[in-house]
């Protein structure tokens, strides 16, 4: 899955997500940033359980996450790595 976000200077970022199991977009606006969280979330939790029956400890997934200005999440993607171009 490839996401083309445009930055404050106008110039076009890409991520391309390998892997993708879950998706959610929360309905911001702007993306002022892009993180790999180490926390959990609901659609990290749910998207998890839907795979595996039990959990593994190491299950190779990422939660990555879209944050506006104020660092509300906006984007959640669950995949296995994500590749940055600008």
């Amino acid at each position: 899955m490839e996401l083309e976000l445009q930055a404050w200077n106008n110039s076009t970022v890409r991520l391309n997500f390998s892997g993708v199991i879950g998706f959610c977009d929360f309905g911001g606006r702007d993306i002022s940033g892009f993180v790999q969280s180490n926390e959990s979330s609901e659609l990290l939790n749910i998207t998890l359980h839907r795979m595996f029956s039990r959990i593994p400890e190491l299950h190779g997934y990422h939660l990555f996450q879209g944050l506006d200005n104020d660092n509300r999440v906006t984007i959640e993607v669950i995949a296995n790595a994500v590749t940055v171009t600008a």
